[in-house]
């Protein structure tokens, strides 16, 4: 395990917006695993754990800097369901020694390595969706999690007050810090906000319950781009703390992700260069987005880093501007420096505005035609008075 305080600092505003990887799951249904009708990504870890090293690989090399382990669906409220109650230890383990190996593998600078928890079980059975279990779960697994390693614990799509209460304070007692994720959509012919698989869910409700914790930052994650906005400022209503954004693309119908509409790349970037404006800490992806969705995102946020240390392109003088110069300049060629001497305050007012604007150079030369022409009014008054 690595000292994540830099992490924190990076939340906390230091630096770009971290970068963190895309979807697991749909990234592992794009390379050819299929996924489970009761426990979604988690079998992977049994069936096919090179594939699930070599989606952490991608997501380091297009640019992240945490990577979130495949347990999204490996707690045992959702593993018991699909008959791996017997592997919820071997599973989570699994997975953070995959992610660490990646890690290894891949990272040339520092990568942060998280753990997934989620409430979330397909099994709609109330035995699996009840505070107490799901909140045991929750406490079993991220218990499991710390103990393999991770330096964060995430608790992702909080969708239900009551199971998230549960989970949230089941994962704080662990120590480690936590970034909590939660999921928003308007549903059809719904204007406000729901939770993203709940239309009769408010989601403000659960934005409510849990900003309550001491979490290190709270997410808008597997959200569509669409509705992104409109959770920030449900989420900022009720947190002070970092706020990031990962959202989802595409269509989810059990088990399988329909790849449909998904945001492009650049147009991804293009959202996160706006997120990050807005004070946005953490950026990433969800369900549909991969590794080049991350790479777009990390060049987007450097090109804007590096336009906004850039000396902007000083103004232009304006018409008044330039006849003044004009003016001065054929008075300074002909020697009329009392003509020169006459257009002074207009002269001065304009060489500051001309610094203002950063025309230096045509501010500079102003004060020196001045000067030229004070020093010979000066000569010129001397030689007189000695004369007379």
């Amino acid at each position: 395990m690595t000292d994540p305080s830099w992490v924190q600092r990076r939340l906390s505003g230091e630096g770009l917006p971290l970068l963190i990887d895309g979807g697991m799951g749909t990234e592992l249904e794009k390379s050819g695993v299929t996924m489970d009708g009761k426990v979604w990504s988690a079998r992977a870890m049994l069936s096919h754990p090179d594939k699930v090293r070599d989606v952490h690989e991608r997501y380091i090399r297009a640019g992240a800097e945490a990577i979130i382990t495949n347990t999204f669906s490996s707690a045992r409220h959702m593993l018991e369901p699909g008959d791996l109650g017997a592997e919820v230890r071997n599973l989570n383990l699994k997975a953070v020694e995959l992610a660490l190996q990646a890690r290894d593998t891949a990272a040339t600078s520092s990568v942060a390595l998280v753990g997934s928890i989620c409430e979330w079980s397909y099994d709609e059975h109330p035995a699996w969706n009840s505070p107490e279990v799901v909140g045991q779960a929750a406490a079993e697994q991220a218990e499991i999690l710390a103990e393999a390693g991770v330096e964060i614990l995430a608790v992702e799509m909080c969708e239900r007050a009551e199971l998230s209460d549960a989970v949230v304070e089941a994962v704080i007692r662990v120590g480690l810090p936590v970034w909590l994720g939660v999921s928003a959509r308007r549903h059809r012919d719904q204007e406000r906000l729901s939770s993203f698989g709940y239309p009769e869910r408010d989601f403000e409700e659960v934005v409510r319950v849990v900003s309550r914790y001491p979490a290190a930052i709270i997410n808008v994650m597997h959200t569509p781009v669409s509705d992104v906005g409109a959770a920030l400022e449900v989420v900022r209503s009720h947190w002070k703390g970092p706020v990031g954004v990962y959202p989802e693309s595409g269509e989810f119908m059990m088990p399988n992700w329909n790849f449909v509409d998904v945001i492009d790349p650049a147009t991804l970037a293009e959202n996160a260069v706006l997120w990050a404006n807005d004070g946005v800490r953490l950026i990433g992806g969800c369900c549909g987005l991969g590794p080049d969705h991350i790479a777009a995102v990390l060049q987007a946020l450097h090109s804007a880093q590096a336009q906004a240390s850039r000396p902007s392109a000083p103004a232009a003088l304006t018409a008044k501007q330039r006849r003044m110069c004009e003016t001065l300049n054929a008075l300074h060629r002909n020697g009329n420096h009392r003509g020169i001497a006459a257009l002074e305050r207009d002269a001065l007012q304009m060489a500051s505005e001309l610094r203002a604007a950063r025309l230096s150079s045509a501010g500079g030369a102003v004060y020196s035609i001045l000067g030229n022409a004070y020093q010979a009014l000066s000569q010129y008054d001397k030689a007189i008075e000695h004369h007379t």
